[in-house]
């Protein structure tokens, strides 16, 4: 049977694209095609399963890729606006704290129902559990013998048949690589290499960042509030605050994870010693000496470990002792300075290495992709491929914690079935 529309991937991007497309006809054949078991898996769970939204402080400093000016571009042609539009044409009503915007009912879930009905009661067919396996573009003779192209795809079903489709238009909104256990795969990357359409590597974004520390286990669990600072592969600094969560090979948190794809991009030079962290920021240097000397003079028989553990969780300051190679059981009074000195630079300056790890399973989005100069960045059309549109996580684009990404993915969506719809106007 042939489409009108074929989208290959029924996440935000593609769910909210086919809404688009049957809001302005109904009568548009429209086929979503999802090779997992149900549709949006990785929306129901976006935001903890609260689904945050978007994002009040929207703006091109929020965004990431390889080239900065067709970036800017892209990301100013829609808004947060556009999504808060669009959920308040689903019916979805939003509530905003500290700027982040939530379905009122925090139930992602919601949000991808509410979707899914919406396109079945407006006559969109969905296969789930399907999974596209080849692409290929056929041209025709039309009638008035004009050439006219169509997509041709093979998918296999969840009986593992393989069956053909063919559509006027195809749309790859596959996501990329990131959350595997929800869905996260390469095949997108596969169709457009075969396709000869460019992209950049990939690798994780908003993820964990690995470091090579074998005293790091003894912290596992350990969450405090820091400052962190990376080093950039230009040789500038790269700040965030926020909570640091230490794990046995890895540190996490929002802060970490807002820098980790930055370390993609550093040689194996570079790398060393690149990240550290204040982990009391609430002192400066001075006034932290200052207070171990103080402690020293008032509390003499205490031990060290004790008084870290009045400073931070058990296990952070057993980690700190046994990096320094400090005895936990040692006397404050028989601290030297060199000691205080160390003690006082490890607080403030926790140093480490990151190495590189490709770890998309517990990344939240891809960093890399589909080359900007491969799209019209008014219409998300390919340039290589008329009719072939490119959305979502795919692309060569990423943005921060805070409901970046899944604007993105609805609002470029939304920007290729505008598109589409301009076209049907004016023909």
């Amino acid at each position: 049977m042939k489409y009108d529309v074929i989208i290959v991937g029924a996440g935000a991007a593609g769910l909210s694209m086919a809404d688009r497309l049957l809001t302005y006809n109904k009568k548009i054949n429209i086929l979503l095609l999802e090779k997992e078991a149900v549709p949006g898996r990785k929306l129901s769970a976006s935001g903890n399963g609260k689904c945050n939204l978007t994002n009040e402080d929207y703006g091109i400093n929020h965004y990431h890729g390889n080239n900065d000016k067709q970036l800017n571009q892209l990301i100013t042609t829609y808004s947060k606006d556009a999504v808060i539009d669009f959920m308040e044409h689903l019916g979805i009503l939003l509530y905003e704290r500290n700027g982040y915007y939530y379905p009122l009912s925090n139930q992602a879930k919601q949000v991808t129902d509410v979707l899914v009905q919406n396109i079945k009661n407006k006559g969109a067919a969905l296969l789930c559990g399907t999974r596209v396996i080849d692409i290929r573009q056929k041209y025709m003779e039309s009638r008035d013998s004009q050439r006219e192209s169509v997509f041709n795809l093979s998918a296999k079903l969840p009986d593992g048949t393989v069956k053909e489709f063919t559509s006027d238009i195809l749309v790859l909104a596959t996501g990329g690589m990131a959350a595997m256990a929800l869905g996260g795969c390469d095949d997108g990357y596969q169709f457009v290499d075969a396709l000869g359409i460019g992209r950049s590597r990939i690798y994780p974004a908003l993820a964990p960042i690995y470091v090579e520390d074998s005293f790091l286990p003894a912290a596992k669990g350990v969450r405090i509030d820091g400052a962190v600072t990376l080093k950039n592969a230009e040789g500038g600094l790269l700040k965030e605050k926020g909570q640091i969560q230490f794990n046995a090979d890895c540190l996490s948190g929002i802060c970490i994870m807002n820098l980790s794809a930055e370390v993609w991009k550093l040689s194996k030079e570079q790398l060393r010693d690149a990240l550290f962290i204040d982990v009391l920021p609430a002192f400066s240097w001075e006034e932290l000496k200052a207070y171990f000397l103080d402690r020293q003079k008032k509390v003499s028989n205490q031990s060290l470990q004790v008084l870290l553990n009045c400073m931070f969780p058990e296990r952070f300051g057993t980690y700190i002792i046994n990096r320094l190679l400090l005895d936990a059981n040692m006397p404050v009074r028989d601290l030297s300075e060199k000691h205080i000195n160390r003690l006082t630079s490890n607080i403030k300056k926790l140093t480490f290495t990151p190495c590189l790890k490709k770890d998309f399973g517990k990344s939240q989005v891809t960093g890399g992709g589909v080359l900007l100069d491969e799209i019209s960045l008014q219409s998300l059309e390919s340039v290589r491929y008329p009719k072939l549109y490119i959305v979502g996580e795919l692309l060569d684009v990423y943005g921060d914690c805070g409901g970046y990404n899944l604007t993105f993915a609805v609002c470029s969506g939304l920007q290729a079935a505008d598109d589409i719809i301009r076209k049907w106007k004016n023909d």
